[in-house]
């Protein structure tokens, strides 16, 4: 079983600010990519194992199986789901999108802090441009209108969860999203809330969104725009990954789903998902949407060592939290009480997400749901049961 607890705090997070470099670095072939990235201890990131993924249509079987699992597995609620594996690929829906209409496989949804590695592989993409280093102090990297003690920590202990800052979510937060969904921050003001650092960096590991804001911070401050362009050229940079958006520079399109319990969700929310106020201040730590197919498109390339080199994903996967824990570097890094694997969950107001590498069989699958009571990564453990139980 994965950690509710942890994902619990995950998400309801924001995007903006600017200063230096050329987007030409950050399309550089990833064969070609410099070998400046800080070697870890650990194992060869395996992105042989994902070389005979495809994106042509199951096989009739395979796609029976996988909708058979994904209707059991779902329980009744609203969700889509993407498997791919060297068998072919196959995207599907069951429940419902809202109160009155059927999901369908292509539904785009908020995907929570599975924005969280999409953030760490444009890090990882500045670190093997040269741009910075994994050990620089955050500090360093941020525009001076930044006041925020930020301990001392390092870009390392921001995308291991181990800075010891204080996280801007908290119930207080919670509930004027949901009780104003037009209503947004910038990002100047959630990081004037933040309370003061509480733990020594480098340390000990606590789930903290507060990190990933900082290194959305850092990537807008050091290419000098926007994250979502830096994004778009950068980790988004490809055909299909069109709908894998950050918002709310990039805005969703339809066919979308909304919150299962809610109507008009769109409309009250100024036209984000899950709504403005939910969004405007997450940036890097979960202000992305996505429909299943192209977030498991993305998360296929990254672990096929196409978006990222191959040391970036061995540091990357390192597990540099406690053994409990099994963090990497804006990954987790466990096997989620069925085979191994890495990638991360996500929530968001009236959603939830999961997207998984699967080292031993070559499998890349994503959920998404509009209800966030859903335990996704049981969703993930049912499909990859029939994957293996119909090849």
């Amino acid at each position: 079983m994965l950690r509710r607890t942890m994902t619990t705090a995950l998400l309801i997070l924001g995007s903006l600010c600017a200063a230096c470099s050329t987007a030409d670095d950050e399309q550089t072939d990833a064969a070609s990519r410099a070998s400046s990235t800080p070697q870890s201890n650990s194992t060869p990131f395996p992105a042989e194992s994902f070389s005979g993924l495809t994106e042509r249509r199951a096989p009739a079987e395979l796609a029976a199986a996988l909708q058979a699992a994904l209707v059991e597995a779902a329980g009744g609620h609203g969700v889509t789901a993407t498997v791919m594996s060297p068998e072919g690929a196959w995207t599907g829906a069951v429940g419902r999108a809202d109160r009155q209409r059927p999901m369908v496989p292509n539904a785009q949804m908020a995907i929570g802090s599975v924005t969280k590695p999409i953030i760490a592989a444009q890090v990882m993409q500045l670190v093997e441009a040269g741009d910075l280093e994994l050990d620089d102090p955050v500090a360093d990297h941020l525009p001076d209108w930044v006041e925020l003690d930020t301990n001392g920590a390092t870009i390392r202990d921001l995308m291991a969860m181990r800075s010891g800052l204080s996280d801007y979510v908290d119930d207080e937060s919670l509930n004027a999203t949901a009780d104003h969904p037009r209503q947004g921050e910038t990002w100047r003001e959630v990081l004037a809330r933040v309370e003061p650092p509480h733990g020594s960096p480098g340390e000990t590991f606590e789930y903290n969104n507060t990190n990933f804001l900082l290194l959305g911070l850092v990537i807008e401050h050091v290419r000098g725009r926007p994250l979502a362009e830096v994004l778009r050229s950068g980790v988004l940079a490809g055909e299909g990954l069109e709908r894998l958006i950050l918002q709310p520079d990039e805005r969703p399109t339809s066919p979308m789903a909304m919150p299962s319990e809610e109507t008009g969700a769109l409309e009250k929310g100024g036209g984000y998902l899950p709504s403005y106020a939910a969004i405007s201040s997450a940036g890097g730590a979960g202000a992305m949407a996505s429909d299943s197919r192209t977030l498991a498109r993305w998360f296929a390339r990254f672990c096929r060592g196409e978006i990222v080199s191959r040391d970036s994903l061995t540091e990357m996967k390192a597990n540099l939290a406690s053994d409990e824990e099994r963090y990497g570097l804006g990954l987790m890094d466990e096997d989620g009480g069925s085979r191994p694997g890495m990638g991360h969950e996500g929530l968001q107001v009236g959603f939830a997400s999961f997207a998984r590498c699967l080292y031993e069989d070559g499998i890349v699958i994503a959920v998404l749901t509009n209800h966030e009571e859903v335990v996704t990564g049981d969703i993930v453990n049912a499909l990859a049961d029939a994957v293996l139980g119909t090849g």
